[in-house]
């Protein structure tokens, strides 16, 4: 959308206030044929707002072997800590990493328009940072000496243990063996009992297998590099702010703005353009035809600004319903009404008495109370919001949409709180009968079973010991389920009965007594 000028007011946006007017009061007792615009006052406000990007460099830090090369090298501790303020400053200065920034906000559904006080982190400007050491283990030889020959590049021998020779193996060290024509010398051992030590052929040591005799190993801390890589993982993160002109803009629309920046872009109330000529380091701020300017302001050296030009049409509607008069204030493109008097209230006074008188009185006179204030679709739509949600706050906000002004804000949790109550006594008397009715089935089920001779049939027809017991067992929790279900099952037969009609068929068929 072009808003380089300031448009005119559409007439269809009257219109549209007409009829958003007329579906406020239909059916609320006044004939939505007189319900008639007389005099309105709307103006296409026009203003600058800005979003405040300040950038801030977080990191973590590791220690691997060897000597990483994919980072960026930092040769001190006092060039990474320098790096590391330069971030926020190449961020908003290098042309290419400030559109990634600017294009992620404004990538959002709401153009990042009215973003209050939010954290964000931009994954794609991360960055890693490097700085090596000699490792301290090795003195940067990358070898260390031996554990297990201790640098010498021998070890005993661990079959003779230094001994150069072992036990014979025929005569087990007796020299002698014993066979059918009696002892005789051992031959193997020539009746020594040892023999030469095969493994280290007899000097008592051999290589160390795990230096390969060398007496040295690789540093295991660096991995016999010799050196240590510090690595710094950066990422870049945000707090955005949003803010925005209010001068000359009526207090209403300021606070509308204020509470409901988001919410107003994503309704379309408001349009936003990116504003010709971004801010960027160290320009004049952007100036338009309507909002001329000669302030130079620089972006501070962590901030980069992303600025908006916005429309909004806003302006004072006086109606006519029937024989009353109300005005109150047109917001956005969708023609929003607001700031009216509380003119729903007075129009479904009877209904809301009714509803209020509820917790005075028995259950059996709720039932009339609630059918009289479903006359009036605003309070049918309490009523089924409220048995629908079984939550108020929720209830709530859902009526606030549909029904934009014209109530008090205060009456209406009021309202929603006799509802809630109410639409739990009238099933109240129906579970407790359901219980009953539950409790007497199962009295009979249990005479059946026990003093009737259901039990010993069970028994006759070879059930065993153990699965009786179990029968026995489980009879306590199949009385509370019956209990349980037959109150519920009550409870939606009155639910059902004394709200069909009044709430739509599709939710009170799904929706269980709360």
């Amino acid at each position: 959308m072009d808003i380089t000028s300031t448009p005119q007011i559409d007439p269809k946006l009257l219109a549209k206030a007409l009829l958003k007017m007329q579906g406020l009061v239909r059916g609320h007792g006044v004939d939505v044929e007189k319900v008639i615009l007389d005099r309105s006052s709307i103006e296409m406000a026009r203003f600058k707002a800005r979003i405040a990007v300040k950038l801030e460099a977080q990191y973590g830090v590791k220690t691997e072997a060897g000597r990483n090369t994919t980072a960026e090298l930092m040769p001190s501790e006092a060039d990474f800590r320098n790096a590391l303020t330069q971030i926020a400053i190449d961020v908003r200065t290098n042309p290419q990493r400030r559109k990634l920034v600017a294009d992620f906000i404004v990538a959002k559904p709401n153009k990042g328009f009215g973003i209050r006080d939010q954290k964000t982190k931009f994954h794609m400007l991360s960055r890693n940072f490097v700085q090596h050491q000699k490792c301290q283990t090795c003195q940067n030889v990358g070898k260390t000496k031996c554990t297990k020959c201790g640098g010498d590049g021998i070890v005993v021998c661990n079959k003779c243990f230094g001994k150069r020779h072992v036990k014979c193996s025929k005569c087990f060290g007796d020299g002698k063996l014993k066979t059918q024509q009696g002892t005789k010398p051992c031959n193997f051992c020539k009746a020594d009992g040892r023999i030469s030590c095969s493994k280290c052929q007899a000097r008592g040591q051999m290589k160390c297998q795990n230096c390969a005799a060398t007496g040295q190993i690789a540093c295991r801390p660096c991995a016999g590099s010799g050196w240590m890589s510090h690595l710094a993982h950066v990422e870049v993160m945000a707090h955005i702010h949003f803010d925005f002109e209010k001068e000359n803009l009526p207090p209403a629309l300021i606070q509308a703005i204020e509470y409901h920046a988001t919410h107003c872009i994503d309704k379309h109330d408001i349009e936003v353009a990116q504003a010709k000529g971004w801010a960027v380091a160290d320009t004049v701020y952007p100036t338009t035809q309507s909002t001329p300017t000669t302030e130079k302001l620089s972006e501070p050296d962590d901030t980069l600004w992303l600025d908006y030009d916005a429309l909004c049409p806003f302006g004072t509607v006086d109606f006519t319903l029937g024989d009353k008069k109300v005005s109150g204030n047109l917001f956005g493109f969708q023609a929003r009404l607001m700031n009216f008097p509380h003119f729903l209230d007075e129009l479904t006074a009877t209904g809301q008495t009714a509803l209020l008188e509820i917790p005075k009185l028995t259950s059996r006179h709720i039932p009339v109370k609630i059918k009289r204030a479903a006359k009036y679709p605003f309070l049918r739509e309490i009523i089924t919001q409220t048995f629908y949600f079984q939550d108020n706050l929720k209830a709530k906000a859902i009526i606030k949409a549909k029904y934009q002004t014209g109530f008090n804000e205060k009456n209406l949790e009021k309202l929603i709180a006799v509802t809630d109550l109410a639409l739990r006594r009238i099933t109240r008397k129906w579970r407790i009968i359901g219980l009953i009715i539950g409790m007497i089935l199962f009295a009979l089920l249990v005479e059946n079973y026990f003093l009737e001779g259901g039990r010993l049939s069970l028994k006759e027809m070879g059930l065993p010991e153990i699965a009786l017991a179990g029968f026995d067992f489980l009879f306590i929790p199949l009385g509370i389920v019956m209990g349980i279900y037959a109150g519920k099952l009550i409870a939606i037969w009155a639910q059902n009965r004394i709200l069909r009609g009044i709430v739509p068929t599709e939710i009170l068929t799904r929706t269980l007594p709360k």
